[in-house]
């Protein structure tokens, strides 16, 4: 993904500098493209007798919420910053709140020609979130498959019973704050002049495991149903990026998940 006019911006754990997208020979994305997502599927059925039919199944599916998160790196410097606002108004300049006038928002963005911003000339950085998205990270994807087998139990019935399962991995995860020092207490561990630095990358899996059974009536005499029932079980290692942190669900320490 990139941003129309370029205004996004990406932590650079290397350099640690705020890397703007398209300057200096800074990527419009910030991020490598995954050039090899290769999908496949296919199916089977088999007639085992005049009323017994077996059914299979497997395909890799993709995800793109991976990269579903568009939006995270529009909220770095210089495209976000911090204001502060008074409301009192012996507080004097340079931003003293008037009634129904407000304040003057801050519309000058300085934009690095050099395409890096440093941590250490911010004088507000640990008093912001910056947000840093892994540019190597994989696209997320799920191995799908089942097995049923389908049995005829008289001119209308119909019972089936089959095993659905999935396996998914380099599911995008929000790991939290990277940057804190569990040792001191404060931010700084990975950039001494940034706060919070919120991390985005690849390291979700889980799987899925189902028994999946129908009971089917086709029409006869005025009558149809269908009844069916799921047993299942899921179990992965984090919170989707929207959902992480709602329930404290964010890894005690993101450098040891």
């Amino acid at each position: 993904y990139t941003e129309a006019k370029n205004q996004m911006s990406n932590f650079d754990p290397i350099s640690g500098d705020i890397l703007v997208a398209g300057v200096a020979g800074n990527s419009d994305a910030l991020l490598q493209a995954r050039k090899n997502n290769f999908s496949p599927r296919f199916g089977f059925n088999y007639l085992l007798d005049q009323k017994t039919v077996i059914r299979g199944g497997y395909g890799i599916n993709y995800s793109p919420e991976n990269d579903g998160r568009e939006d995270f790196l529009t909220k770095n410097l210089p495209w976000a910053n911090q204001q502060s606002i008074s409301n009192n108004v012996y507080a004097g300049p340079p931003f003293a709140y008037q009634d129904d006038v407000g304040v003057t928002r801050s519309t000058a963005i300085n934009i690095p020609s050099s395409g890096k911003i440093s941590p250490a000339t911010l004088p507000d950085g640990t008093l912001v979130t910056t947000y840093y998205v892994n540019p190597t990270m994989k696209t997320g994807y799920s191995q799908m498959y089942n097995l049923t087998v389908q049995r005829q139990l008289g001119n209308s019935l119909s019972l089936e019973a089959g095993y659905v399962a999935s396996l998914s991995h380099h599911l995008s995860y929000q790991l939290g704050d990277i940057n804190y020092n569990s040792t001191t207490g404060k931010d700084g561990l990975i950039a001494p002049d940034l706060g919070v630095l919120q991390e985005l990358t690849d390291l979700g899996d889980g799987n899925y495991n189902s028994l999946q059974m129908k009971f089917t009536k086709r029409e006869s005499r005025n009558l149809s149903f269908l009844l069916s029932y799921t047993y299942s079980h899921n179990l992965d290692n984090g919170a989707a990026p929207f959902d992480a942190g709602v329930n404290n669900d964010l890894p005690q320490d993101p450098k040891n998940l």
